[in-house]
């Protein structure tokens, strides 16, 4: 079977050495490569364009002058919260940490913590109604004095760290 393929390509009548055979082998090998490598590239090409389909494009860099929305880590676990501040407009950053100065002042945040805002226009009163409604009061401790409310119904109920009872209403 080795000599069957060593000949092959050679007339019949031919007598083939050993060193031919080689010969002819290699020549043969190296007539494959240019067609192996144009192979290669054609996959390596259809397996980019599949890459690329399911790649998402990151969000571009967040940079000075731009206005983020940042993740609000208070009370994360309240469904009725906010869960971002904002929109604030970044002092600084070095790629990582944004300076902004927010309702507390001037402090950094990471910018994973960060998502692109659009910038808010001048003299807009929608706009102004908006950044009105992310300001929400504060109510004042019941401890310190009752509050009286109307509402609905109670939509649930349960205790907080110091054993005080907490009432979700509607």
């Amino acid at each position: 079977m080795a000599i069957k393929r060593l000949t092959a390509g050679t007339d019949p009548g031919e007598i083939v050495t050993p060193g031919r055979a080689k010969e002819n082998f290699l020549q043969r090998l190296d007539s494959l490569i240019p067609l192996v490598r144009d192979t290669m590239e054609k996959a390596k090409a259809r397996y980019k364009r599949a890459f690329d389909k399911r790649v998402q494009v990151r969000r571009e860099a967040l940079q000075v002058e731009y206005w983020v929305f940042v993740k609000s880590l208070e009370n994360q676990e309240g469904k009725l919260v906010f869960k971002t501040l904002g929109p604030y407009q970044i002092l600084k950053t070095d790629g990582r940490r944004l300076t902004i100065e927010s309702d507390y002042g001037i402090c950094t945040v990471n910018g994973n913590h960060a998502a692109w805002a659009p910038e808010p226009p001048e003299d807009d009163p929608a706009w102004e109604r908006a950044l009105a409604a992310w300001q929400v009061p504060s109510l004042p401790s019941s401890a310190s004095k009752p509050i009286e409310t109307d509402f609905e119904h109670f939509v649930g109920q349960g205790y907080d760290d110091q054993e005080r009872l907490m009432l979700k209403v509607r």
